[in-house]
């Protein structure tokens, strides 16, 4: 999630073409789907499985995408990605992920859509199969390349990460983590450099997606080995950051860059705390109401989608 946040802090678009961005970007979303294969139960579950799925995801794409459609449609003077076609636009904004007017709500609407597929697959397979997962998942990357443009539901993302999230399902089985104790600090380092190379010569996505993930899992495996926790007090709130750190973000830029005209990097900084600390804080005031008396707090009692 602190990625994330990373990757979001850009002041214009000319952020997007930095180092820092297409590193994080290189690995970070492949981590998120490996690790919602890593935690999905593979034995076969009844239709309740894709309603709290729909609960969890869906429900804050349509509220949120609802209330910020209309103010930004009058303030897209300050918006980097303006809405055009005015109100129109509405209902593609919800099943064309790419034109959200909250941009990092593509990944609800995808997420979704892969636990669907993964919920066919095991509906109609039974029982876990490692091999079929590793067969559909190569499926599922030859197709990306074929569907690489279609936007609907976001059908070109579910193809491409859908493989990352049966990687993920193929490495719990094979109790891969086991082997964690056996990374060090050098391995750590050796992977990192590795990955540096290969985003900075823009060498194959999935080979800097692999790379990544191997980075992310050495390291949480050295750092496991000596009981080091990272951030265990942001945990409860990693799906509250997502949901409202574009918010704080936004009111950054263009309160403090675009009108007040602050020193650039300063307003990163602004981007990153605000986009960390305040949905945290919401959270925390939010939460201080009966979670039984509204069920809308529900969305900030949680934590990442992947968990639970």
């Amino acid at each position: 999630m602190l990625l994330v946040l990373l990757g979001h802090i850009g002041l214009t678009t000319s952020f997007n073409d930095t180092y820092l961005h297409r590193w994080i970007y290189s690995f970070h979303m492949p981590l998120f789907f490996w690790i919602a294969g890593f935690l999905f139960d593979t034995k076969p579950q009844g239709v309740k499985f894709l309603v709290r799925k729909a609960k969890r995801l869906l429900i804050p794409l349509f509220v949120l995408t609802t209330i910020v459609f209309v103010p930004k449609v009058y303030l897209s003077q300050f918006a980097l990605r303006p809405i055009e076609g005015g109100w129109m636009n509405y209902l593609e904004s919800l099943f064309i992920p790419s034109d959200n007017p909250v941009q990092p709500l593509w990944f609800l609407i995808v997420l979704f859509c892969v636990y669907v597929v993964g919920w066919v697959y095991v509906w109609v397979l039974g029982r876990y199969n490692w091999g079929g997962w590793l067969l559909i998942g190569l499926i599922s990357a030859f197709a990306s390349f074929l569907c690489s443009g279609i936007e609907v539901l976001g059908i070109s993302g579910i193809l491409y990460y859908f493989p990352y999230f049966c990687l993920g399902i193929i490495c719990r089985k094979l109790k891969v983590t086991d082997y964690c104790r056996l990374f060090s600090m050098p391995i750590s380092i050796v992977l990192f450099c590795l990955l540096c190379v290969v985003v900075y010569y823009s060498l194959n996505k999935y080979l800097s997606a692999i790379v990544g993930l191997s980075f992310s899992i050495s390291l949480i495996g050295w750092l496991g080995k000596r009981g080091v926790s990272l951030f265990p007090h942001l945990r409860n709130y990693t799906f509250c950051i997502y949901l409202l750190q574009w918010f704080t973000m936004v009111f950054v830029r263009i309160v403090f860059f675009n009108l007040l005209h602050i020193n650039i990097w300063g307003c990163y900084c602004l981007m990153f705390l605000f986009g960390l600390f305040i949905p945290i804080l919401i959270a925390k005031l939010i939460l201080v109401f009966p979670y039984k008396n509204n069920s809308f707090i529900g969305l900030c009692r949680i934590r990442a989608d992947c968990h639970n």
